[in-house]
């Protein structure tokens, strides 16, 4: 049975999702000042990344056995993000999107890390809009293959005892 409408007034209820949709549209949304949850720190062997101040996980460049580059449907825009392929994980890709803080800086540090790979993808990364565009950047030598579909994770750090698990 669904809900009934209000039987002595069809009309939307002041309050209703519409008057809020509006006040919405016409005062403005401002996003809070920690709306960039996860930073990105530049190490002196790679980066960390930080979410409210506290480490989440650390990539040496060492342990980067590839990069892969794709972009996130966001319905009205696409969000660029890099993914990470560390030594021993051949099914689980560490990614971080565009729009966290200090992007740029680590766009940068791997131009220097995938022997300048990195910027002439990027336009095979942002043509065709809203498709996924899975793009390899760069591979170590005799890295091993990435499995079919890998496990994207964003907010966890790799498990020091069994990269298995």
């Amino acid at each position: 049975m669904g809900t009934q409408p209000n039987q002595s007034n069809d009309r939307p209820r002041q309050g209703s999702v519409f008057s809020r949709l509006k006040q919405f549209v016409f005062r403005g949304y401002f996003p809070p000042k920690d709306y960039h949850k996860y930073v990105i720190h530049q190490t002196l062997t790679g980066f960390e990344v930080q979410s409210q101040s506290k480490p989440l996980w650390t990539v040496d460049w060492e342990s980067v056995d590839r990069v892969v580059a794709f972009k996130l449907d966001r319905v009205t825009t696409d969000t660029v993000c890099l993914g990470f392929q560390l030594a021993g994980y051949s099914d689980r890709v560490w990614c971080i999107k565009e729009d966290w803080d200090r992007f740029h800086e680590l766009k940068e540090a791997l131009e220097a890390h995938t022997d300048g790979a990195w910027p002439g993808m990027w336009g095979a990364v942002i043509q065709s809009p809203f498709l996924l565009n899975w793009t390899e950047v760069w591979e170590r030598d005799n890295a091993p293959k990435l499995k079919e579909n890998p496990t994207l994770i964003w907010n966890s750090a790799p498990a020091a005892s069994d990269p298995t698990e």
